[in-house]
């Protein structure tokens, strides 16, 4: 299971259409998502490994779970984390001067 959380870094940015990929998966097909604790539909298998999600720039909590086989290892992100339960939060580290991006 992986979670991912985003935010808008910018008044501007809230609510534009964007879009990002997880990779490295046994079986995109046997993926589920949800998003802010619902079902999410906007994303698609890309590649035999790789998922897309089409979503927009908004403070939203996105669950992906696999069908991973057993015995195939577990998605992980690594960064600064939160402990969620027995799952981990993906917490981005902001760089020097507090922000992430142009």
């Amino acid at each position: 299971m992986l979670w991912v959380e985003t935010y808008a870094a910018t008044r501007a940015a809230r609510g534009t259409a964007t879009g990002w990929r997880v990779t490295k998966l046994a079986d995109p097909a046997a993926v589920t998502v949800t998003c802010d604790g619902r079902d999410f539909t906007t994303w698609r298998a890309v590649a035999d490994d790789a998922i897309e999600l089409e979503t927009d720039v908004d403070d939203h909590v996105f669950r992906i779970v696999t069908g991973d086989p057993a015995g195939a290892p577990p998605l992980v992100a690594r960064s600064t984390a939160e402990t969620r339960g027995p799952e981990r939060l993906y917490v981005p580290a902001s760089p020097p001067g507090g922000t992430c991006c142009c």
